[in-house]
């Protein structure tokens, strides 16, 4: 017998009500603070593979890659953490250059 419901005789098949999909949103993890967050709200660095570290804006660039929040106390600390996670020295010039483009990117944010 079909499966559904009887109105005045007549078997209707019932529908099921259709569902909004939720997508899963990744999450990423400041190498500083170790807060959890979700991916969009976290910077991206890359260790490029001639070396240099660079802010990656979109996400999508190549390479060993890292995430650091928006606090300015992570972006003070990031010579030895950083370079632990991008296996790669953070010589004192690239941390400067980094801590600048962060202030940067921060205050845009806010």
């Amino acid at each position: 017998m079909k499966k559904g419901k009887s109105i005045n005789g007549m078997m209707v098949k019932q529908v099921k009500q259709a569902q909004p999909v939720r997508r899963k949103i990744p999450q990423r993890i400041c190498v500083i603070c170790r807060a959890v967050g979700d991916k969009g709200n976290l910077i991206r660095l890359v260790r490029r593979p001639d070396g240099d570290i660079v802010v990656d804006e979109t996400g999508r660039m190549s390479g060993r890659g890292a995430y650091i929040c928006y606090q300015t106390a992570c972006w003070q600390g990031i010579a030895t953490q950083l370079g632990r996670a991008l296996k790669t020295p953070v010589s004192a010039e690239m941390q400067e250059r980094l801590l600048t483009k962060g202030k940067e990117i921060a205050a845009s944010r806010q």
